[in-house]
């Protein structure tokens, strides 16, 4: 799947020691993240990324993850979308690396 993902305009969050609370303005729901949830958001800190590419960068974090947590992370994504916090951007939105 080649979507891409970007957090949610309405999303207020606060950033703790090992977690992210986030809420949705403006009246909820809130979610805590935490480990490599809390990669996910901070990825997407910049703007949006291709799904492949934000699973990509957050599981360089853990060189040694087992074969199943490309799936979880993929999982820990869809919630996210599905709850609101991450938003799906159309394609034609995405600014792509110039060719050097």
């Amino acid at each position: 799947m080649n979507t891409v993902i970007a957090r949610a305009e309405n999303v207020a969050h606060v950033d703790r020691e090992d977690e992210v609370v986030l809420a949705l303005l403006p009246s909820g729901p809130i979610r805590i993240l935490q480990g490599p949830a809390v990669l996910v958001w901070d990825e997407l800190l910049e703007g949006s990324l291709r799904r492949p590419d934000l699973v990509k960068a957050v599981l360089s974090y853990f060189p040694d993850h087992p074969a199943e947590a490309v799936d979880q992370l993929g999982e820990v994504v869809d919630e996210l979308v599905a709850e609101g916090f991450l938003r799906l951007v159309p394609q034609a939105t995405v600014a792509t690396p110039e060719a050097s």
